[in-house]
């Protein structure tokens, strides 16, 4: 089975997320072909099985790339399985969700959201100003945990049984 896992970020931290997504479900399951994309441009999804989607959310919304992506394979993404997560500080880790997919697919997507991580330095000014103005720092809300559960909820629907440690 194909899995392509594709994230889109700024400051790297979605990409961290979904390196961590693919590596789960790869000790999990040996027999998924596992392909990650750091560039939502370079994707082709025709032959996925499944599909993994992430982008921060800035302002409530995905970052452009995440949503062209969706615009353009919308056909290969109704024929596949598909999760979406995002990142940011507004949700705790491991809330489940609407999705930013479902405005442009038409149809409930599962999505979960993964926390997020501030590095002030990494920031544009106009960025560093917008996080100090909500009262936030340095910090990473991110739960390897909740990834871990996404790998096994995400096997259990495909491959139809439940993994080690996965929570009920």
């Amino acid at each position: 089975m194909r899995l392509v896992i594709v994230s889109a970020s700024r400051h790297h931290t979605t990409h961290e997320v979904a390196d961590q997504l693919a590596s789960a479900v790869a000790r999990r399951d040996g027999c998924w072909s596992i392909e990650r994309f750091r560039d939502p441009g370079s994707v082709r999804l025709d032959s996925a099985d499944a599909v993994v989607i992430g982008s921060p959310l800035y302002a409530g919304r995905w970052l452009k790339a995440a949503r062209t992506l969706v615009g353009t394979q919308a056909s290969a993404l109704r024929r596949a399985r598909l999760w979406t997560f995002s990142c940011s500080l507004g949700q705790s880790s491991g809330t489940a969700g609407s999705s930013p997919a479902e405005g442009l697919l038409g149809y409930p997507v599962r999505h979960i959201h993964l926390g997020g991580r501030v590095r002030l330095g990494e920031l544009t000014t106009a960025e560093r100003a917008f996080v100090r103005g909500i009262g936030v720092g340095e910090c990473d809300t991110r739960e390897i945990a909740d990834v871990e559960l996404l790998a096994d909820r995400i096997l259990r629907e495909v491959v139809g049984r439940a993994f080690a440690g996965e929570r009920t």
